[in-house]
C-alpha cells in the first residue's frame, strides 16, 4: 500500500490543507480514507484534501509524507493524476425529487430507525444522495448494486448513495 500526503500548505477557510492520494489505485486510497473518516464526497477526483491535523493522523495510519512535487511526479507516473478539466468540481445542493435510481437501495435499508435529514447533491457526472438517520443503518448487500456506491458512516448514521447513472 502506497498512500502519500503532501505538506499542509493550501490555506482555506482558516486551515492549512494537504492532498492525500494513492500511487497504486483509486480504490487503495478511497480505503484509506474511509479508516480517516473522510466521506466519499469529499475525493476530488484524484486526491482527499485533508487538514494539517487529518493530515498527522494519516501519517499515523501509515501514508507516506512527500513533498507536493513527488506526490504529483507519482500520481501522474501511476496514470492516476487527472487534469483539472477532468476533475469533478465543486458538489451543488438540490432541492430536486431523488431520482429513481437510488430506490432500490433505499428499500433494502432496514426501516427501524428515523429519518432526520435528506440531502441530495450534483457535481459534474455524479449524483449523491445523503441520509441522516437517529438509530443505525443497515444495509445487506450494497454489492448488489454497481451502479451506486455505497457508505455507510458517522456511527452507522448515515448513508451516501453516489452514482452517475441519471434518470
Amino acid at each position: 500500500m502506497t498512500v502519500l500526503v503532501d505538506s499542509a500548505i493550501w490555506p482555506w477557510r482558516g486551515e492549512n490543507w494537504a492532498h492525500l492520494v494513492s500511487d497504486e489505485t483509486y480504490e487503495e486510497l478511497h480505503e484509506f480514507a474511509e479508516t480517516l473518516g473522510l466521506r466519499r464526497m469529499s475525493f476530488q477526483g484524484d486526491h482527499y484534501d485533508i487538514n494539517s491535523q487529518l493530515r498527522e493522523t494519516a501519517i499515523q495510519n501509515g501514508a507516506q509524507p512527500v513533498d507536493g512535487r513527488e506526490l504529483v511526479a507519482r500520481l501522474k507516473s501511476a496514470g492516476l493524476r487527472l487534469p483539472p478539466s477532468q476533475r469533478p468540481g465543486r458538489w451543488e445542493e438540490l432541492d430536486a425529487k431523488r431520482p429513481k435510481v437510488f430506490d432500490e437501495v433505499i428499500n433494502e435499508i432496514e426501516t427501524d430507525w428515523d429519518l432526520v435529514h435528506t440531502q441530495m447533491y450534483k457535481r459534474s457526472t455524479e449524483l449523491a444522495l445523503v441520509l441522516e438517520c437517529s438509530g443505525g443503518i443497515k444495509l445487506e448487500d450494497a454489492n448488489k448494486f454497481p451502479e451506486i456506491e455505497t457508505r455507510i458512516t458517522n456511527h452507522n448514521c448515515r448513508l451516501e448513495l453516489l452514482t452517475s447513472v441519471f434518470d
